[in-house]
């Protein structure tokens, strides 16, 4: 992929979370592919898609307030899967913030900020409660990171009807090996889609994907909401 990491918060989690990693190698075409996408990317400042593999659980608090625990790339014991609506805003190809909305059925949705020195989260609700978070806990990017860094073995890329392509990459991650796909238009050279899937370690299993991708020249960052004491 591009910026992947674990990280340990509010739970264990699969983190898209730019850290180094071993230099680009393999196929050629697919890591020009690659490049070429990271620079298409750039030219952009929102990136929104649909994300997948995150999960969480409301935990009550005195005085009608709501805290969370969350999860990126499982779904924990008494954790319900959720669809996250996320949005990066990017300047030059680099991520300024990250702002999560995590659905769930049955549960309050769930907010996950995250700027370059802080996040917060909180339950949306009648009563809500902002809490700061560990930071880098989880997250589909990582402020001060590109949003496409191009690293990890490269295969042979696929062409597909429809005008996509499909590369291949792994890399070693938390003690096992991470499989990513991503989904580029052929044309534009924008991600489509990405899915990454861990093999072996303490994560195995542990997946996260992207999907209906959207990008606009310009977006605004959005400020985090106060703090307050809860419970």
């Amino acid at each position: 992929m591009r910026r992947i990491a674990f990280a340990g918060g509010v739970a264990l989690a699969l983190a898209c979370a730019g850290v180094a990693l071993a230099a680009a190698r393999g196929d050629r075409h697919a890591i020009a592919i690659e490049r070429a996408s990271r620079r298409a990317i750039a030219a952009y400042q929102g990136i929104a898609f649909t994300g997948r593999g995150t999960s969480y659980e409301i935990v009550p608090l005195r005085g009608g307030a709501d805290s969370f625990r969350f999860d990126f790339g499982a779904t924990p014991t008494g954790y319900r899967a959720a669809v996250a609506s996320v949005l990066i805003v990017a300047r030059h190809g680099v991520v300024q913030e990250e702002v999560d909305t995590l659905r769930a059925a049955g549960l309050p949705a769930l907010r996950l900020w995250q700027g370059a020195a802080v996040e917060v989260g909180e339950v949306l609700g009648a009563k809500r409660c902002p809490m700061l978070v560990p930071h880098n806990t989880a997250a589909f990017s990582t402020p001060g990171q590109p949003f496409v860094a191009v690293n990890g073995t490269f295969a042979k890329p696929q062409r597909r009807a429809g005008g996509t392509t499909l590369v291949h990459s792994s890399y070693p991650l938390g003690g096992g090996v991470a499989h990513e796909t991503d989904t580029i238009a052929s044309a534009r050279h924008l991600w489509t889609g990405s899915r990454v899937v861990v093999v072996g370690g303490p994560y195995n299993g542990s997946s996260l994907s992207e999907s209906r991708f959207a990008y606009a020249r310009s977006q605004r960052l959005r400020q985090p909401p106060r703090l307050r004491r809860c419970g």
